[in-house]
This record gives structure tokens, sequence and C-alpha cells, in this order.
């Protein structure tokens, strides 16, 4: 086999050959060239670290907002039907919750000499916690009281 092309010897020859021929191929990466991919690599991996790192702090304050939401929900219901004026506190408990609250008189009572009814508004404030998390929350909101006028 004969070799009729400069460039085809220097092809043949790349590994072993040492000489300063213009048709030389030169292969494999220079040490600065590593370091500035490395360094590429590197400054793109820490930003996806960090952005990684950032919507995972996000999620679990979203999640922490959310299990408080839901808990506020709950207790706003379970309170709903609450007479603050026959019951001004006390606790409800479940297998998962425990809730307390307490109530206090924010506007004095209102009598009508012709109604059945004395009807007041209280300030009343809860306290729910969840056992299976250990979350708990605090909580306040107005609600009106009423009882019957003794003749």
């Amino acid at each position: 086999m004969s070799i009729t092309s400069p460039l085809l010897f220097a092809f043949q020859n790349k590994l072993t050959t040492t000489s300063k021929n213009p048709f030389h191929l030169i292969t494999g990466f220079t040490l600065l060239e590593v370091i500035v991919a490395l360094t590429i690599f590197a400054t793109v991996g820490l930003a996806a670290f960090s952005w990684l790192n950032t919507s995972f702090i996000s999620l679990n304050r979203i999640s922490q907002s959310s299990v408080r939401t839901e808990m506020l929900i709950n207790g706003l219901e379970l309170l709903r039907h609450l007479n603050p004026s026959l019951e001004p506190d006390g606790d409800f408990e479940t297998e998962d919750i425990i809730l307390t609250w307490q109530s206090k008189e924010q506007l004095g009572p209102t009598i009508h000499k012709k109604g059945l009814y004395i009807v007041g508004v209280y300030d009343v404030t809860a306290t729910m916690e969840q056992l299976e998390t250990g979350s708990k929350i605090e909580f306040s909101f107005l609600q009106y009281g009423y009882k019957q006028q003794e003749k």
C-alpha cells in the first residue's frame, strides 16, 4: 500500500508523529480548555442546584400554608353553629383534632322589649391542634350569641 497524500500520511501516523509537519493533526484538549469547560459545567450545575433548592423551599412553605388553611376552614366550620351566649368556652375532641375555644362579650347584650331573645356579639378565640402532624393554629372571630329572655 503506497501513501500518496501527505494529509493521509499525517492522519495514519497522528499518534506516533512528533514532527513539525503542517499536516500534523493535534488530538485531545489542552489543560486550559479542560479548566474552562469544568468551570462552565460547575457554574451551570450550581445554578441548577440553587434553583432546585429554592423550589423545594417554596414547595414546603406552600404545603405548610395549605395545612394551616385547611385547619382554619375546619375549625371555623366546627364552630359555625356555636352559641357563645349559652356555651362561652369549651372543647371538642376527635381522633385527629383537639379544638378549644373561649369567648368574651364584645358588645353588650341587646334586649328588645317585645323580643323573645337577648342578643350579643362575642369575640371567640379558638385553638386547634392536629394530633397526627402536631400542627397547631390559633384564630379568633366574631360570633353572635343569643338566649331566650326570662319572663
